[in-house]
Formats: structure tokens, C-alpha cells, sequence
């Protein structure tokens, strides 16, 4: 069975869609019920299972609710897909409204915390599960004047890493997954330019526009296919990884122990050793030995 935020819209619904026509029961949530129940129902007409729970993933109160609603139809959950957010406060960080760049990141870090912690606590004990965060270059890179969607894509990142570490030991992997710069839905065809349109925004549509004109864009669906393999267990060596809609997943297999045993395709430091650091560095290995 396979949880689906923000499910009513954008690459939410392409997600919900694609693992029904798979033949899973699916579960929707996104805060509008009426666009909750277009996309269920559009489910079940193709013959897929469907059920749709309103709620919103910042107000904790509501997603204890969703999942205990889950819990009346279901006896487990196999995945959830943490998928709700937006582009979020957009302009150079001295023009920004302060709590419009705290609501980004409530939106996808604590509502993706609170959305895990539910599935965790069902998972864990059966020892089984999996959890898919979309996450973004943004966060793993950067994205000057969407600092709020950057920062909160980083938080994301660094959240799925660490609780890997603590779900692996019980059955569970999770995964950070960038879907790329999608050209038919998500953020990109909801951007619409206009006059009094920020320069900052502009800039970002742009860009984005930019990168679909040079073929560096990819499709909901192409997305969709990675995580279908995610789902599998296959690659359950990639627990806690950053994953992106270019990655050759069935190539990474053959390098699995290097990856499980190291720090591949995760957020680190890049260390720079120029030359008198190696010397200070000898110095006082030599001074250790005397």
C-alpha cells in the first residue's frame, strides 16, 4: 500500500496514478478535498484502488488523523511518497517577509517530519517500509533567492540520512529524490510570468525555462519509473542516499559495498588540503612520535 502527499496535483497525482495502474492500493492526501476526490476517482474509473484523506502535513494534529483513517482501511503501509511543498518565499533574503520563509520550510521539513514519524511507527514494527522524500539540487547544491526552498530541500536531505541510519537497523530504507527540472507538471507549467511579476521570480522562470530549451528537463513519468524501482527493495543499498532522475540505478548496483560502506551520494564537506595544512599536518605527526 502507498501513501501519496500532496496527491492532488502536480507530480503528487502523476505518482498516485502511476503505482494504481502497478495494481497498489493507494492512499491521497493533500489539503483540498474536492481535488482529492477528481484524482481518486480518475483512479478508480482506470480500475485502480483509491481512497483520499484531507489533511494538512504542517498541522500534526491533522496527519495523526489521516493516518489513523489509513489504519481503519489498511493493516500496513509498503511506502510513503513525502511529496507536499512549493517554490516557497522567492527574493533576496533582506526584501523577504520572515514568516513566508518560515512556512516554506514548515512545509516540507516539518510536514515531511511529521508525515515519516506516522509511517515509521507503523513500519518499524513490522520491519518493513519504505519512505521516499522528494527533495532537489537546490538542496544538495544551491539556489540563491529561494533560499527557503533551498534550505529546506538541504534539511530534508540531511533529516532522510540520519534517520536511515536509525530505521535500517529495523527493516526500513529511506530515500531523498530529486526529480529533476520537470517540464510537463510540478512547479515549472504552474509559473506564469507576467508584469508585475518579482525580477527575482523572473529570474527562476527563466532559468527553468532555460534548461527545458537545452534538453536538461525531464518528465513526471520518468521520475515516476525511478521511484517504482525504489519501491522494489532492490536498491535498498542506496538506503539514506541522495537519489536523482539520472541516476543509473542497476549501474549502482555494482559498486552496492562501496556505497553502503561509504559516504557516497550524501551531503558532506569537501575538504581542501593545500600544501602548508599537509606540512602543519607532518609536523605535528612528527611531534607525536618524539
Amino acid at each position: 500500500m502507498v501513501v501519496v502527499t500532496g496527491a492532488s496535483r502536480g507530480l503528487g497525482r502523476v505518482y498516485a496514478e502511476k503505482f494504481a495502474r502497478l495494481g497498489a492500493r493507494v492512499v491521497l492526501i493533500a489539503r483540498g478535498q474536492e481535488r482529492l476526490d477528481e484524482v481518486t476517482n480518475a483512479i478508480r474509473k482506470g480500475g485502480g484502488e483509491a481512497i483520499c484523506v484531507a489533511a494538512d502535513v504542517v498541522d500534526q494534529q491533522s496527519i495523526t488523523r489521516a493516518f489513523g483513517v489509513i489504519d481503519s482501511y489498511y493493516d500496513h503501509i509498503d511506502l510513503l511518497i513525502n511529496n507536499a511543498g512549493n517554490l516557497g518565499a522567492t527574493g533576496f533574503t533582506w526584501e523577504l517577509d520572515a514568516r513566508e520563509w518560515w512556512s516554506t520550510l514548515q512545509l516540507h521539513l516539518l510536514g515531511g517530519f511529521y508525515c515519516i514519524q506516522e509511517a515509521l511507527r507503523r513500519m518499524v514494527p513490522r520491519r518493513s517500509g519504505r519512505i521516499i522524500s522528494l527533495a532537489s539540487h537546490a538542496g544538495a547544491f544551491r539556489w540563491p533567492t529561494l533560499s527557503a526552498y533551498s534550505v529546506a530541500k538541504a534539511a530534508l536531505i540531511k533529516l532522510n540520512e540520519n534517520v536511515a541510519v536509525e530505521a535500517g537497523k529495523h527493516g526500513v530504507a529511506l530515500f531523498a529524490f530529486h526529480p529533476g527540472v520537470v517540464r510537463d507538471t510540478g512547479i515549472l507549467p504552474n509559473l506564469q510570468a507576467d508584469e508585475s511579476t518579482q525580477p527575482a521570480l523572473l529570474d527562476v522562470i527563466t532559468w527553468l525555462s532555460q534548461q527545458v530549451a537545452d534538453g536538461h528537463s525531464t518528465t513526471a513519468e520518468q521520475g515516476a519509473a525511478v521511484l517504482v524501482q525504489l519501491a522494489s527493495g532492490r536498491y535498498d543499498f542506496l538506503n539514506g542516499r541522495y537519489i536523482t532522475v539520472y541516476d543509473d540505478l542497476d549501474g549502482l548496483s555494482e559498486q552496492s559495498e562501496q556505497i553502503r560502506h561509504g559516504d557516497a551520494m550524501t551531503m558532506r564537506v569537501v575538504h581542501c588540503e593545500p600544501l602548508g595544512c599537509k606540512r602543519q599536518l607532518a609536523m605535528m605527526g612528527e611531534e607525536a612520535m618524539v
